[in-house]
């Protein structure tokens, strides 16, 4: 018996010298803007999987946006779940195929994912059809 209550007693105290994540200590923010963010996803150290799911919250503009610095800083525009597994929409800069438009266009040159550990799921939408890649 005697055994037994020492073993409770040093479990009792191993649980509370473990180390308590940032998130434990202090609240995550869970928006940037009108942005959610939800776990793995993160702003702050300690409020994320690791650095490929880092968010920043960048108030420069007036408003906040959210951008993943890991993937080229593109703006996050919502954290989801796709399949079970966590995901994101981001604003992709897009080339307009209207030769006539006179809207400025944004050229994507390239998205380096070397740095990231996130997987790419691409749905594009053309017509009203989406199409996974």
């Amino acid at each position: 018996m005697a055994v037994h209550l020492c073993l409770v007693l040093l479990q009792i105290i191993v649980l509370h010298l473990r180390p308590i994540k940032a998130s434990e200590r202090f609240p995550c923010p869970t928006e940037c803007g009108n942005v959610s963010i939800s776990y793995p996803f993160g702003i702050g150290e300690g409020c994320y999987f690791d650095k490929g799911y880092e968010v920043i919250c960048d108030h420069s503009s007036g408003s906040p946006k959210a951008f993943l610095p890991g993937v080229n800083r593109l703006e996050l525009l919502d954290t989801l779940s796709y399949d079970s597994r966590p995901a994101v929409r981001v604003n992709v800069p897009t080339i307009s195929l209207n030769s006539s438009s006179k809207r400025t266009s944004n050229i994507l040159k390239g998205v380096n994912l070397s740095a990231s550990t996130l997987k790419i799921l691409m749905i594009w939408k053309i017509n009203e059809k989406f199409l996974q890649c």
